[in-house]
Order: C-alpha cells, then sequence, then structure tokens
C-alpha cells in the first residue's frame, strides 16, 4: 500500500505503471487527510466483481425458504 500526497500526481506515467505493476491502489491525501484513491483497472474490476458476487450471494440467501 502506497500513500501519496496529491502534490505528487503530477506523474501520472509512474502512478499509472506503479499500480499496475503492484497491482494495488495508491491513497491520496489533501492536507494530511484521505482524500482519494487510485488504482489499476484489473483491481477495480476485482473489487466490483467480488461486490457483485456477495450481493447476488445475499440475494440468494434472503429467497430461500425454510421448511417448519
Amino acid at each position: 500500500m502506497k500513500i501519496l500526497p496529491i502534490k505528487d500526481l503530477r506523474n501520472t506515467n509512474e502512478i499509472s505503471k506503479t499500480v499496475k505493476e503492484e497491482n494495488d491502489p495508491i491513497f491520496i491525501t489533501k492536507n494530511g487527510y484521505a482524500d482519494m484513491v487510485i488504482m489499476s483497472q484489473n483491481v477495480f474490476d476485482n473489487i466490483a466483481k467480488n461486490k457483485c458476487d456477495s450481493k447476488t450471494i445475499s440475494i440468494k440467501k434472503d429467497n430461500i425458504k425454510y421448511k417448519q
């Protein structure tokens, strides 16, 4: 995990290379506080897929009818 101040966003090529190689998001701070997260498309797709899978499991679980 990498944390950078917002002023370091000038070198976008290096940031893009880092998120792709490390396969980890970079957290951006502004005035010492969390402000943004930058991640590769691959990491985002994995997060979105896992979130979608969790919702599907939850919906299926809610639709189960239990015999009494």
